[in-house]
């Protein structure tokens, strides 16, 4: 028998109680899918997953979760920084100047984060692989709100400039360390990017 990781989840409730298709009490994804984007509940249940404990699913923490999370966290990031680059550098990811240790410090975390992903990945941790990426973002919403870049455009275009090849350079790792979460936005993002395929 192969030494391999037996992958293996505790249960899932819905408000409280255990699903049953029989008794009409589950997600039914045609109706969520009528109303909703799909990658919101991909993410939730991927955050939540009960990998080492049941996890019971709420709408009032989807909805929670996907405004304080996903929203607000990935989402404010992509769509500051991609609308600041759009109007103030005519679209086109601005060539940065030198990167200070901070700038530099946060693009290999960007790296990092991958490595340690496709570890995780690997082991079927899927909530924590997760949560990297999740916290990566909220590190370079941090680096953001210290370095300005709206404010530094002002006084010193090219300070401003790095700044923001840092943020899109961690936000296109993102991209791809999220797919397999959000492959619907993911897709989205890198033709956003100017990628193709």
């Amino acid at each position: 028998m192969l030494n391999m990781p037996q992958p293996a989840n505790e249960f899932l409730t819905i408000e409280g109680k255990k699903l049953s298709t029989s008794r009409h009490w589950a997600v039914w994804l045609p109706d969520y899918l009528s109303r909703y984007e799909p990658d919101p509940l991909r993410y939730l249940l991927s955050i939540s997953m009960p990998e080492t404990g049941d996890t019971d699913f709420s709408w009032r923490e989807f909805v929670r979760r996907n405004n304080d999370e996903l929203v607000a966290t990935y989402g404010n990031l992509v769509h500051r920084v991609l609308t600041f680059v759009y109007r103030s550098f005519d679209g086109c990811v601005p060539m940065p100047g030198e990167l200070d240790d901070y700038s530099r410090g946060i693009i290999d975390d960007a790296k990092e984060t991958l490595i340690t992903m496709d570890k995780l990945l690997s082991q079927c941790h899927f909530r924590e692989a997760l949560r990297s990426a999740m916290s990566l973002a909220q590190e370079t919403n941090r680096y953001l709100e210290e370095k300005s870049p709206w404010k530094a455009i002002k006084e010193d275009k090219q300070a401003a400039a790095t700044a923001l090849y840092v943020a899109i350079s961690v936000i296109s790792c993102l991209r791809t360390a999220l797919y397999p979460f959000l492959p619907f936005s993911s897709q989205k993002l890198h033709e956003y990017l100017g990628f193709e395929g």
